[in-house]
Order: structure tokens, then C-alpha cells, then sequence
């Protein structure tokens, strides 16, 4: 195994990347509520975290694109051999990145329900402080 290979899956925890592991410490391991911790925030600060999922969202499409680039390449100008253990490489790197999309673009879509709706909001922030915090 190579070393790049070593610590990409260093990186993942039983299948879990880094993003989701630090947003599981911030909310509270095991909640059912996705993202039920950031309800307690106030709008100006789900504003910015909205903003700022969105932003991570857009680079994320961008370097997935760009790593597609790459694929194309690897295929056009690499031996079979070579080309197969990059691909697997390339292959894992387009998946963590595709999840971590997947997972901003939900974190925006709560900060951004949370601050238009600031009664659910409170509901929420209250049932997770009693329940999980």
C-alpha cells in the first residue's frame, strides 16, 4: 500500500470522514436530529454557517470536476497497471468528496431552515440542550 493510500484511510474512520467527525463532537454523537445543535445558534451565525457550507460546497463540485480532469488523463496517458492504482486512489478521494458535498449541502439547508423559521428553531435548541447537551 502506498503512502498516500495509507493516509487516506487514516483519515476515515470506519467510513467516516473528517467533516463528519467534527460536526458528530460539536452536535452530540448518535443524535437522531441531524444538525439539531445549531438550532441553538443565532441567525446572524446561521447566516455565516450557510454561507459558508455553500462556499465549501462550490470548491468541493470544483475539485470533483477537476479530479475527473484527472481521471481522463490517467486513462489517456498511463499504463494499465500504473492507471488502475491511481484510479483506485483518484476513486477514493472523488467519494470522501462527494460525501463531504452531500453532508455541507444538508448543514446549509438546516442553518438556512433554522434562521427562516426561528420558532423551530427554539424548539429544537430547547429539546437538545434537555435531551443531549
Amino acid at each position: 500500500m502506498t503512502p498516500l493510500l495509507d493516509a487516506n484511510r487514516a483519515d476515515q474512520v470506519e467510513g467516516e470522514t473528517p467533516l463528519a467527525r467534527v460536526l458528530e463532537l460539536i452536535q452530540g454523537e448518535g443524535i437522531a436530529q441531524t444538525d439539531a445543535a445549531i438550532a441553538r445558534l443565532p441567525p446572524e451565525q446561521l447566516d455565516q454557517l450557510a454561507t459558508a457550507a455553500q462556499r465549501k460546497c462550490e470548491a468541493n463540485l470544483d475539485l470533483l470536476c477537476c479530479l475527473v480532469d484527472c481521471a481522463d488523463v490517467i486513462l489517456l496517458r498511463e499504463p494499465a497497471e500504473a492507471a488502475r492504482d491511481r484510479l483506485l486512489r483518484l476513486n477514493g478521494h472523488l467519494a470522501t468528496l462527494l460525501g463531504d458535498h452531500e453532508r455541507l449541502t444538508e448543514l446549509h439547508e438546516n442553518a438556512v431552515y433554522y434562521r427562516d423559521h426561528p420558532q423551530v428553531a427554539d424548539r429544537v435548541a430547547n429539546y437538545w440542550r434537555r435531551n443531549w447537551a
